[in-house]
């Protein structure tokens, strides 16, 4: 939960705070959160595929997400183009969203490496039946 609470209280490149996590959680339902990490090569979609891989809830299918706050964070090398395929990547699974926020930041403690924070709402729940 500290990286979460990071993400909102920290200067970052693109900030977010409480109400851009508020905003995406607006809708209530099933949240799930997912922390992501890796380093060289395809390091942005090693990271978004591990937060997105949450284990403590049996989601798999992410198509019926309302809210979505992705964060990304990076050394100095991280570029603009990692920080738009993360979002990419993980609307791709979550195609009917209604509503990202996203921000990013560099962290200089972190050359070569990425982060990728992500909440997800309104997941499908899996302990309900259709």
């Amino acid at each position: 939960m500290l990286r979460l609470t990071e993400t909102i209280t920290q200067p970052s490149l693109v900030n977010l705070d409480y109400s851009d996590l508020r905003s995406v959680m607006e809708r209530g339902g099933v949240s799930a959160i997912g922390f992501g990490d890796a380093e060289g090569e395809n390091r942005i979609q090693k990271a978004v595929e591990q937060a997105l891989s949450t284990p403590l809830l049996d989601v798999s299918d992410l198509s019926s997400t309302y809210g979505v706050l992705i964060h990304i964070a990076g050394g100095e090398d991280m570029t603009l183009g990692e920080v738009t395929q993360a979002g990419e990547l993980i609307l791709q699974k979550a195609p009917n969203t209604g509503r990202i926020v996203w921000g990013a930041k560099v962290d200089e403690s972190l050359a070569g490496h990425v982060r990728v924070t992500a909440v997800l709402t309104g997941v499908m729940d899996p302990g309900k039946l259709t």
